[in-house]
């Protein structure tokens, strides 16, 4: 066989050992993309919540905002990205004894004062960042955009993730945030220099409690 023949059937083999090499290189990045596809899952709007806590110097109230829907997406094992619907009309007050005070104080939160649930009867929660704090993978890291009154701003928070088979359960820590930032200005000293009475704090502190279908 000549020499050229011979460069020629060199040429040839490696060219298709370099073809078969891409496709299987190909094949493998392919298989390890359906192992990682994200996965959205549904939130369980009946077994979640989110507690609240504010008041004034003198004293203070607890209650429970209700979730109307949402979703989270998870990418492996990490929660990448969330999506919450808040149920503002469903503010209670869960602190308070006595029926007429109670109904009094959830009237206010609901009025234009505070959350004016007329206009706003929804808020938003969108998660935009993760990153696992442990090697466990038991707390996650998390920042996204608050939504209320139609005024969004960036919150930071740690929260507690478990797992039972398909469910997934997360516990954040509790989250202050300064109200009026959202423009839910009623009674805040830091507003309103000249306020003496009826001064509301503007810390409120929330915390998340939910479950997925």
């Amino acid at each position: 066989m000549k020499k050229q023949q011979i460069a020629l059937l060199i040429s040839a083999i490696a060219l298709s050992s370099c073809t078969n090499s891409t496709k299987k290189s190909k094949e493998i990045i392919a298989a390890q993309e359906v192992e990682i596809e994200t996965q959205v899952i549904p939130i369980d709007t009946l077994h979640s919540t989110i507690l609240w806590k504010g008041g004034n110097s003198k004293e203070s109230h607890n209650g429970t905002i209700t979730l109307k829907g949402g979703t989270i997406s998870v990418k492996g094992d990490t929660v990448t990205e969330g999506k919450f619907i808040i149920d503002m009309t469903t503010i209670e007050n869960t602190s308070i004894t006595n029926q007429k005070m109670r109904t009094s104080l959830v009237s206010h939160l609901k009025s234009a004062d505070f959350f004016d649930i007329q206009l706003f009867p929804e808020a938003f929660f969108n998660i935009t960042h993760t990153h696992w704090i442990d090697d466990d993978k038991t707390m996650l890291y998390i920042e996204g955009n608050l939504e209320i009154k139609g005024v969004s701003h960036l919150i930071k928070f740690l929260s507690y993730i478990s797992k039972e088979g398909p469910n997934y359960t997360a516990t954040s820590d509790p989250i202050l945030i300064d109200r009026t930032k959202w423009g839910i200005n009623h009674g805040s000293k830091s507003v309103y220099k000249d306020l003496k009475d009826n001064l509301v704090n503007d810390t409120v502190e929330i915390q998340l409690e939910i479950q997925t279908l």
